[in-house]
């Protein structure tokens, strides 16, 4: 529809960064990115026994099994929070501070070094 709506045939092809450049929007792995950490984000202000703050903190022990992926969303945050020359600590600190944690959060979703 966006492609209609914008002054372009259907006949013409155009790829998605130019879509998303006409039409003001963000790329789709950044609004993900952001929502995610939105929520580790707000479960990491919960309450000290809280299960999901401490679910965030939990290592089990044992081995992977066979069909599991390798990638798991902790290492996906770990890999994400090193990219930024921070460690799991300090993200935990930025957590409660407003204007810290949204300096971190335009840091980590930047699209400045990203291919367009």
């Amino acid at each position: 529809m966006l492609k209609t709506n914008n002054e372009y045939k259907m006949d013409r092809k155009i790829t998605n960064e130019e879509l998303w450049r006409n039409t003001q929007q963000k790329p789709i792995e950044n609004q993900i990115k952001r929502r995610k950490w939105n929520w580790i984000g707000h479960t990491l202000r919960r309450e000290v026994g809280a299960i999901q703050k401490t679910s965030l903190d939990w290592n089990p022990q044992g081995y992977r099994r066979r069909g599991r992926p390798k990638r798991t969303s902790r290492r996906t945050i770990e890999d994400e929070i090193r990219g930024t020359g921070r460690s799991w600590n300090e993200v935990k600190g930025i957590a409660g501070d407003r204007s810290a944690r949204k300096l971190f959060m335009d840091a980590l979703c930047s699209t400045r070094n990203k291919r367009t």
